[in-house]
């Protein structure tokens, strides 16, 4: 018997040097990226780098608010690119290792209906500026090799 789809929905932005806040739902399909695992080598809650701390502070903001990562029948490692707009352009002296990608909680599945389950952390890329240091780029890898069909949640946090 074939296992029934499984997505990630991605959706909303707060806070000043960011909470990215992600909802994995388990049918939007995303192409496939060749090779988008391999540069996904940072883990989850991996400490950000000591710098000095930016006055104001900057809010970043989601581009776009909501995504649909579609895991359908065939599961494995799927990845896609976020893209953090800044309130203003990020001040020379921070560097992208100043940022930590955090993730309280595995993605968990979400219904009424189905068993609790969870998926393995994501993990990223490391971030990069780009635009004029206007906007913060990093990509996202679920492995959703083991999931079971539903729809799972996660919350990230961009802080720095």
């Amino acid at each position: 018997m074939a296992k029934g789809g499984s997505r990630l929905k991605v959706s909303g932005v707060r806070g000043a040097l960011a909470s990215l806040v992600m909802v994995c739902a388990l049918g939007l399909l995303l192409p496939s990226l060749s090779g988008a695992a391999d540069d996904c080598e940072l883990s989850a809650n991996k400490p950000a780098s000591k710098g000095k701390k930016v006055k104001p502070p900057v809010t970043l903001t989601a581009e776009p608010t909501t995504e649909i990562v579609n895991f359908g029948t065939k599961r494995g490692t799927k990845s896609f690119y976020v893209a953090l707009r800044a309130s203003r352009p990020l001040p020379g002296i921070l560097k992208p290792d100043q940022l930590e990608i955090a993730v309280p909680l595995p993605p968990r599945r979400v219904s009424d209906t189905l068993e609790s389950a969870t998926l393995d952390f994501p993990r990223f890329s490391k971030p990069r500026f780009i635009n004029g240091r206007r906007e913060v780029q990093f990509r996202v890898c679920v492995d959703a090799s083991d999931a079971e069909a539903g729809t799972y949640t996660v919350s990230v946090q961009v802080v720095g």
